[in-house]
């Protein structure tokens, strides 16, 4: 599903630190298998997205480096609580958009695990 327009990481935990002026975030992810991992972030900004409920909510965004296939791109991503969603991380359609066709009958192109 491309619905979304922005990336979302599932993120608990969030805790918001200064450092030297500048804000930063710390929080917890979880991958596939359930192994917990602790990041610590600048924020790029606070954003107020909308939810698949229609709700909005402001959520802290953060630059990260993602690898889809062999690409590594660094993009802005956005911390919400998915952990009553299917998917942990969710990739919107702007950092699709120009470079990548979804095909939705087919799946894991890009490899990964299943």
């Amino acid at each position: 599903d491309t619905g979304a327009q922005t990336n979302s990481l599932h993120a608990i935990n969030i805790q918001e630190k200064e450092v030297d002026g500048e804000k930063f975030v710390e929080f917890q992810t979880q991958d596939f298998a359930g192994k917990t991992f602790t990041f610590i972030e600048k924020v790029v900004k606070k954003s107020i997205v909308k939810s698949t409920s229609g709700s909005s909510e402001k959520r802290y965004v953060v630059k990260m480096n993602l690898l889809l296939g062999n690409r590594q791109i660094t993009t802005n991503v956005n911390l919400n609580d998915r952990s009553l969603l299917k998917h942990n991380f969710l990739i919107g359609r702007n950092l699709l958009i120009g470079d990548y066709i979804v095909d939705v009958s087919q799946s894991r192109l890009l490899g990964g695990n299943k």
